[in-house]
């Protein structure tokens, strides 16, 4: 087994559920579309806590929503147009990893801006 090490991050994954994939539909009637369990995944603070994972998601789900929606269609027209905290819940689910592992350690890490 090759080494690997730990980076000093924690994983936080959002995850559709049916009403995303509902909202899909609407918006492609009949059309065939490729969702690939579309996901949203973002490196955050290891050292929080759950209630801080909680605060960061409240503070910053309209980004992570929208995200989501564009990963599917590009035009905000079709989007839900009320998305709250509410529907937001309501379409996804969110999971929390305090491990995040590197298993290519050699290959520097490249941040770019998005």
């Amino acid at each position: 087994m090759s080494q690997r090490k730990t980076l000093n991050r924690a994983l936080l994954i959002v995850t559709p559920k049916q009403p995303f994939y509902d909202w899909v539909d609407e918006v492609f009637a009949g059309r065939e579309v490729d969702v690939m369990d579309e996901c949203w995944t973002g490196l955050i603070d290891q050292d929080w806590e759950i209630k801080e994972v909680e605060r960061f998601l409240k503070s910053n789900y309209a980004m992570i929503f929208e995200d989501l929606l564009e990963g599917i269609c590009s035009f905000p027209e079709f989007w839900p147009e009320h998305r709250s905290w509410i529907l937001f819940n309501q379409w996804f689910d969110w999971h929390y990893s305090s491990m995040v592992w590197d298993f290519i350690p050699d290959k520097r890490i490249r941040r770019e801006a998005y």
